[in-house]
């Protein structure tokens, strides 16, 4: 799956019942033959974490105003805290509870995407007549 500027392209995969050679075939002509069944619903990886929930946090208007506020009172001419920016003793702890809050929320994502990708799924071979227990 494939996102750009908040459109999503679904691939799709093609597959005939019963019929085993045209599913490959079909398979083969779209390329997606390595297509996997692999749920991920995690938001962040190791190395995107800070900046990721960074850019999320500031998406919200308040956090935009808090900092906006705090660079204001660096400017000596308007400032009126003598260009000490006290409004970071609140956003700062603020931002840090709430990127607490993300990342553990995220590991719980990671845990039941882990449970559900080693779960057990009924495989159906119709070329056999039967079916099998495979992992997912």
């Amino acid at each position: 799956m494939a996102q750009q500027a908040g459109k999503v392209e679904v691939e799709l995969r093609t597959l005939v019942v019963g019929d085993v050679d045209a599913t490959k075939a079909n398979l083969k002509a779209e390329n997606n033959a390595t297509m996997d069944n692999t749920v991920v619903t995690a938001l962040y990886k190791w190395y995107n974490f800070v900046p990721l929930n960074l850019w999320k946090q500031f998406q919200r208007r308040q956090n935009c105003y808090f900092l906006l506020i705090s660079i204001m009172q660096m400017i000596e001419e308007i400032s009126i805290t003598n260009r000490q920016p006290t409004v970071l003793i609140s956003l700062i702890p603020l931002l840090c509870v709430t990127a607490i809050m993300d990342f553990q929320e995220d590991q719980n994502r990671k845990r039941a995407d882990r449970a559900e990708n080693e779960s057990i799924a009924h495989k159906v071979d119709p070329v056999a007549g039967g079916g099998s227990d495979v992992k997912w």
